[in-house]
């Protein structure tokens, strides 16, 4: 339960994190990201959360909790992050791609809602966690990227395609 970085020629520089649920600990990091000031975003999945450390492994800070609302995770797995440092969340078990500022500040989400409405919602729009097979819905998205564009690719696992949305609101 360690984050590794090494340099380009593969060789080890340091390492960070142990096991548990406190501050910079994590059960099952899933996903790592990087943002252009070189801090470092992780998909914690069984702490149902998102860490942020710098890029010597000081913890900075955490955001999400259990659950299906706004900014809640349930087994977050991957995370990727903008040119603007926007962080994006493949929320795994609530099949939907959340988008968070670097602050950790819930700006919206991907997915299908409960009264099966597709594509992007604003904060405080409606409950998640619903499976679906139409464009803009998931099952079980489990990685997401960001290109030089803003275009957001999705791992549609159960789904087994690869979806693609541009630049949010």
């Amino acid at each position: 339960m360690r984050i590794q970085k090494f340099d380009s020629s593969g060789n080890f520089i340091l390492k960070w994190g142990s096991y548990g649920s406190g501050d910079g600990q994590l059960k099952s990091p899933m996903g790592v990201a990087i943002d252009s000031s070189e801090n470092v975003y992780v998909a914690d999945m069984n702490n149902e959360r998102i860490q942020k450390f710098d890029s010597s492994g000081n913890f900075i800070l955490e955001w999400g909790s259990p659950g299906n609302g706004d900014g809640e995770l349930n087994s977050p797995m991957g995370v990727a992050v903008d040119s603007t440092s926007n962080v994006y969340v493949a929320d795994m078990n609530n099949n939907r791609i959340q988008k968070f500022d670097s602050a950790g500040t819930f700006l919206g989400w991907w997915g299908k809602d409960d009264l099966g409405g597709t594509g992007w919602h604003d904060p405080g729009s409606g409950r998640t966690d619903m499976i679906g097979s139409e464009d803009g819905q998931f099952w079980h998205p489990y990685r997401v990227a960001v290109d030089s564009a803003g275009n957001v690719y999705v791992a549609d696992t159960d789904n087994n395609r690869i979806q693609k949305f541009g630049m949010p609101p």
